[in-house]
Formats: structure tokens, C-alpha cells, sequence
């Protein structure tokens, strides 16, 4: 059976069983903020072409969320629209321990330790608290800090 064939009778199977599929592949995806997270605000996104709601998990809390999970449901149980919602999971949050006298100055190309061991941190070598990061880190990449600024 071709290819063709095959697609044809997957389509006429659908029909017959009343489901309808949209010729619509490319997706418009809008991120998510305080701005436009009502559910009046997210109606109109979805009204001007939006069908995938991102939500950052970086920013905002749970609860935050929770509630705009809540209105675009709303939007999808009361509107004829195919809206999916997108999360995009914040990585590991790595902290760094005490500092001595309480902040260390770095500069673009000092070289550092890093150490799981709990210590007062340096200019020479400062605690991370994330366990991993021997196993995830090889010894001369490149490691950001305060979000890489």
C-alpha cells in the first residue's frame, strides 16, 4: 500500500468516526506573563492566531501558574479552539555558600575552584551546593554566574 494510500484511508477512517483534523501545522507560541495571564487577555491571544501557551517556571510561583493553567482550560472547555500549554522547566538552581566578608569580586577569565565541601567561599575557591556538578561540569568549561551577567 503507498504512502498516499495509507494517509487517504487514515483520513476517511476519521471522518467516519467524526473527527475532524486541521490542515494547521506551524503553531504560534506566546509566552506567558503578569501582562497576559487573565483569562480575557488569553481569549484575545488565542482569537489573534495563538495555539500554544509557554509557561516559564523560572518566574512566578506555582500558584501563578495553577491559575493560568486554570483559564486557558476554561478557554479550551468554552471556545472552539486547539490550544496546547507548553512548561519549561527551570533547571537546577545552583547556589554558591558564604562568601568572605560577604561578596566576592570576579572578573571574565579568573579561574576559580568549585567545591562541593562546605566552606567560606574566596576569590580562589568558592561551595556549590549542587552535588552533581563534578559529574555534570568538565574541568575548563565555561560556568555563568548571577544568571550570567
Amino acid at each position: 500500500m503507498s504512502k498516499n494510500i495509507g494517509k487517504y484511508l487514515h483520513q476517511q477512517m476519521d471522518k467516519s468516526a467524526g473527527i475532524e483534523h486541521s490542515q494547521k501545522r506551524t503553531k504560534i507560541v506566546a509566552t506567558i506573563g503578569p501582562a497576559c495571564d487573565t483569562y480575557d487577555k488569553l481569549l484575545s491571544l488565542v482569537k489573534a492566531g495563538v495555539n500554544v501557551f509557554r509557561l516559564n517556571f523560572s518566574h512566578g510561583t506555582h500558584e501563578d501558574k495553577l491559575a493560568v493553567i486554570e483559564n486557558i482550560r476554561a478557554i479550551i472547555k468554552t471556545e472552539p479552539y486547539n490550544i496546547a500549554i507548553l512548561g519549561d522547566l527551570q533547571g537546577p538552581k545552583i547556589r554558591v555558600g558564604d562568601l568572605q566578608d560577604g561578596k566576592v569580586f570576579l572578573q571574565e577569565g579568573d579561574e576559580v575552584i568549585f567545591t562541593t565541601q562546605k566552606m567560606i567561599g574566596t576569590k580562589e575557591k568558592l561551595y556549590v551546593s549542587y552535588p552533581n556538578l563534578t559529574s555534570d561540569v568538565k574541568p575548563g568549561e565555561r560556568i555563568f554566574l548571577d544568571d550570567g551577567k
